[in-house]
C-alpha cells in the first residue's frame, strides 16, 4: 500500500499543479475547446465507474485515476482560461 493514499488533498493538489505546469510549459499542446471536452468525459466516465462497478479494488483504482485525470484537465483548462495572451 502506498504511504501517500490517506492524504487525497496531496493528491488533488499534484494533479492541478501538473495540468497548470503543462499550461504553463505547453500551451498548444491541447486546444482549449479539446481540452474542455476531454475534461467533460473524463468526469462522465467518473460518473460511469462510480455508479455502475461494484465495490472492488478495480474499483477504486478506476474511478480514482478517472478523477485524477479530470482535475488534472481542470488545473490545464483553468491556466489556459485565465491567462490574459488567451483572451
Amino acid at each position: 500500500m502506498l504511504k501517500w493514499i490517506p492524504y487525497a488533498m496531496v493528491r488533488i493538489a499534484a494533479f492541478f499543479i501538473g495540468g497548470v505546469l503543462l499550461g504553463v510549459y505547453l500551451p498548444d499542446a491541447i486546444p482549449v475547446d479539446s481540452a474542455t471536452w476531454i475534461f467533460f468525459i473524463f468526469l462522465f466516465l467518473f460518473a460511469l465507474c462510480f455508479l455502475f462497478l461494484k465495490k472492488s479494488k478495480s474499483r477504486s483504482f478506476a474511478v480514482g485515476l478517472i478523477g485524477l485525470c479530470s482535475i488534472f484537465m481542470a488545473g490545464y483548462i483553468n491556466l489556459l482560461r485565465h491567462t490574459e495572451t488567451r483572451k
